[in-house]
This record gives structure tokens, C-alpha cells and sequence, in this order.
């Protein structure tokens, strides 16, 4: 095996561990988006259920109560 096969062979392989790199890189970011669209899919849920009750705003503790929800999700995901 020549010099410049094994070189290319170190190339090759240093690219291969760069996309499995990339790849995990990718999975923990889409499992990150999946975490926060379940979170908003809990605000969401929270204000459908503040309009039904037919308040016209939402109070502090309401948006605090809401937040504190969505960050639980988030950290039960973890």
C-alpha cells in the first residue's frame, strides 16, 4: 500500500467520524426541538384553557403557572 493510499485512508476515515459527529450533533438537536414544541404545546393547551374560561387577559401567575409547566416538560425530557 502506497503512502498516499494510507493518506487518503486517514482522510476518508477522519471524514466518516466527522459525520457521525455530525450526526449525533443532529439527533440531540432534534430531540431539543422536540422538547420545546412540547412545551409550547403546553402553553398552547394553558391558553386555550384560559379563553375558555373567557378571561380577557392573562394574569402574571397564570403566564408564571404556564412557564413553571412548560420548563417541567422540558427538564422531564432531559
Amino acid at each position: 500500500m502506497s503512502d498516499r493510499t494510507r493518506e487518503l485512508e486517514c482522510v476518508i476515515a477522519d471524514l466518516k467520524q466527522q459525520v457521525r459527529d455530525a450526526e449525533k450533533e443532529r439527533d440531540a438537536l432534534r430531540a431539543e426541538n422536540e422538547r420545546i414544541d412540547e412545551a409550547m404545546e403546553s402553553l398552547l393547551i394553558r391558553c386555550d384553557d384560559s379563553d375558555s374560561a373567557m378571561y380577557g387577559t392573562l394574569s402574571t401567575s397564570f403566564v408564571r403557572d404556564t412557564v413553571r409547566i412548560a420548563r417541567g416538560a422540558m427538564e422531564e425530557s432531559k
